[in-house]
Formats: C-alpha cells, structure tokens, sequence
C-alpha cells in the first residue's frame, strides 16, 4: 500500500470534493481517498502494483479539475505560495489606500459633523445636489483601481465551471450567483433601514 497526497485545484463547493473524491475511489486499486476542501488536498492510499499515480491525477482531470504532484511540500510549490502572499498583500495595500480616497469623499458629510474642519473648494465640488453627478462619478473613478487590482475574485466568479449538468452550469454556479443576489438584496434592505 502506498500513501500520497496531493494538490486540488479548482473546487469550491462540497460538491466538488466529493464529485473528486468519488472519481478517485472509483478507481480500481484505490484503498482511501480524502479529499479536504479547505485545504484543497487529497490524501489517498492505494495499492502501488494495481494502481499508479498518474492514473489518480487523470482521475482528477477526467472529472474537471486540476491537480499537482504527490510532493506538495516541494520548494517550489512553498515559493508559489509565497509570491502568492505577497501578490495579495500587495493588492490590499494598494485597495486601501483607494479605500481611504474614497471613504474620504463619500463620508465627507458625516466626518464634518464630528467637528473636522473640510476645505471650503471640497465642499464646493462634491456637496449639494447640484454637485450630485460630480460626487457619483469620482466615487466610481476611485472605485475602478480597486475592481482592476482584485479583477482575479471577478474572473473566478465568471469562470465556467469544466462540467455540465442536463440543465446547463452545476449547481455551484446557480448557488453563486444566488448568494450574490441575496446579498445585494439584504444591502437594499440595510439602505431603507438607514434612510428611516
């Protein structure tokens, strides 16, 4: 019996570890197969004479998703994480300086209540109704950097899904994107509670 584990890519929902899992325990030879969603990994236990490690990472494949090599501890793949990590927190710095432009405009009225003094040629280009389209459009302005710097959450979220059901993308797309609606749904619902 042989022990290995290995690399996931590509799931996002339980119901993608366990169509994996059931691909690899289908497999003719396969003793164990466990697969963990949060860690993206899978840990299988087979017999090496029946079995080979490339017929598992087909598996994998042939069900739709990707896979790395048994040796997930290797160097390299520690050096991918990390510039992974540092990518992220590159890409959060840089939204929060955004961040702190554009709560600084669209909060301008709530932080002049608290006593701190605004500029006069502040106020004259966002307040009032007038100002109204002036003060929409510099928020969006400031908005774009942030969606281009974190445009990698958008692409995964429009993905298409490698597999198809009868009636059209897998559940996890629906249920995505019904989770999306419900909660520009609950943030209309917030909106009519501050406006009361």
């Amino acid at each position: 019996m042989k022990k290995e584990k290995y690399t996931v890519t590509g799931m996002t929902c339980s119901a993608c570890s366990s169509r994996v899992e059931k691909a690899v325990s289908s497999l003719k030879g396969m003793e164990k197969a466990s697969v963990n969603l949060l860690t993206n990994s899978m840990q299988v236990e087979y017999d090496d004479s029946i079995l080979s490690s490339s017929d598992i990472e087909n598996a994998v494949i042939n069900a739709g998703y990707g896979i790395g090599g048994s040796d997930a501890t290797s160097s390299s793949a520690k050096t991918k994480k990390n510039s992974e990590k540092d990518e992220m927190l590159h890409r959060l710095v840089y939204s929060f300086v955004f961040l702190l432009f554009l709560m600084s405009i669209s909060m301008s009225h709530m932080i002049a209540k608290t006593g701190f003094p605004i500029p006069q040629w502040f106020q004259n280009i966002f307040w009032g109704n007038e100002n109204a389209i002036t003060f929409a459009f510099a928020q969006f302005l400031i908005v774009l950097p942030i969606l281009y710097l974190n445009r990698i959450y958008y692409k995964r979220l429009q993905k298409p899904f490698p597999f198809k059901s009868k009636y059209g993308y897998t559940y996890c797309r629906w249920f995505k994107c019904i989770n999306v609606l419900w909660h520009i749904r609950s943030f209309q619902n917030e909106l009519g509670t501050w406006s009361r």
